[in-house]
């Protein structure tokens, strides 16, 4: 008994490219060439000698299974058979007769597609290295004609900042210069105000004295009194507060605060008393000197006295008390019975220039708001701080804390 093979198709997977390799498998001892291209290999074959017998036929791939598979007719068809060698295996048995069997084998070799071949991946890998290569020379270039454009936007702004700089300097000189011609104006204009109405005062002063006018020309003549001295003491508050737009220095040294306390009751004693104000100095100090700008510390002691007395009536109590603590700070508290501070009103008045609307002061009594923001500017030059209580119609506190340290004499001064 024989098996012969009757046909061999080849279909590729475009169905109209058909391949016929019938003879070569009859013929030929060699393996069957499957391109890759090839979807479908449908094997026929026959056993002549037994064409009228019932036979049972079986095949196997031993390279993809060595169990046998029981075929119902005479023909194998291969669908996307993967590249390699096989060999086909194909067993022919009469029914009834298992001693009479056949075998027929066939050896294919299906092509490795161009896509997995040797020569493709090198193509592939020479094509993705030139192309890594040319973007890698791009962005290199991209980045050297970023790197150059950069480089002269820098230099060009570069230049452009030191010549805006060379301006800057020099419209701070110039403003440097007008600060300083602001300030020489001010000066030589509270010089030549003061310098007459000190000459006034003197002459008012002597005739309020003389006490032999009418009353009605005392009043007029301390009227003008009054007017002359609020109008130097806003020179010389204007003049300090354009100080403090330029430099201002802290002149610190060794002070004995006693004098000053005295000065400053014997400045506002007879002003009090004139208005009818009780005026009250207490005092807890070292005899020893202290160290801080007393010059400076003088004005604002001044400034709040002032208003204290100004913003109180007859009859009212102004109560200034001097302490000195264990941390070697000043305390300063003025105390008042005046008419207060609305309390919308309280965190504005060391502003420059703010003025509190007090419907019950006529404008003479009236300040310019500049005191209280000196007060302020030369606290904290000092390193202190300052800070007010007041209730509407009762009256206001004045806190004052300057940082004082004691100066304690050597023996050789004892």
């Amino acid at each position: 008994m024989s098996l012969q093979w009757r046909s061999l198709l080849l279909k590729n997977r475009s169905q109209d490219q058909n391949k016929n390799l019938t003879a070569q498998a009859i013929f030929s001892n060699a393996p069957i060439i499957v391109p890759a291209s090839t979807q479908n290999i449908i094997l026929y074959f026959f056993a002549p000698e037994y064409s009228g017998a019932s036979i049972q036929y079986r095949w196997r791939i031993p390279h993809l299974s060595k169990d046998w598979s029981a075929l119902a007719d005479p023909h194998i068809e291969l669908i996307n058979l993967q590249y390699g060698d096989y060999t086909i295996e194909i067993e022919a048995t009469i029914m009834g007769n298992s001693a009479h069997k056949a075998r027929l084998q066939l050896a294919l070799s299906v092509e490795v597609p161009f896509y997995l071949s040797m020569g493709f991946l090198l193509f592939l890998f020479f094509s993705l290295s030139l192309i890594a290569v040319v973007i890698f020379k791009w962005r290199q270039k991209r980045l050297q004609d970023l790197n150059f454009r950069l480089e002269k936007e820098v230099a060009k702004q570069t230049i452009q900042l030191e010549q805006e700089k060379k301006i800057i300097l020099q419209q701070s000189e110039m403003l440097k210069q007008l600060d300083e011609k602001k300030t020489r104006f001010f000066q030589d204009i509270s010089h030549e105000i003061s310098n007459p109405l000190s000459l006034i005062l003197g002459h008012v002063s002597d005739l309020i004295n003389r006490q032999n006018h009418p009353e009605i020309y005392q009043k007029k003549l301390k009227s003008i009194q009054r007017n002359a001295r609020k109008i130097i003491h806003l020179t010389t508050e204007t003049i300090e507060l354009t100080k403090l737009d330029t430099v201002i220095r802290l002149n610190r040294k060794a002070f004995l605060l006693g004098p000053i306390i005295s000065k400053l009751f014997q400045d506002f004693e007879l002003t009090a008393t004139q208005k009818g104000v009780n005026l009250e100095f207490s005092q807890n100090i070292p005899e020893n000197p202290l160290l801080t700008d007393g010059l400076k510390l003088e004005k604002i002691l001044f400034n709040l006295i002032h208003n204290a007395i100004n913003y109180t009536s007859e009859g009212g109590h102004v109560h200034i008390i001097f302490y000195y603590n264990a941390e070697s700070e000043l305390l300063v508290q003025v105390q008042d019975t005046g008419i207060g501070i609305p309390s919308e009103h309280l965190e504005y008045i060391f502003d420059r220039f703010y003025q509190v609307p007090y419907s019950s002061i006529s404008g003479k009594d009236r300040g310019f708001g500049i005191g209280l923001a000196l007060c302020q500017s030369y606290t904290k030059l000092m390193g202190g701080h300052i800070t007010a209580v007041s209730t509407l119609g009762v009256g206001t506190t004045m806190r004052l804390l300057i940082p004082c340290p004691m100066e304690i004499p050597t023996e050789s001064e004892n």
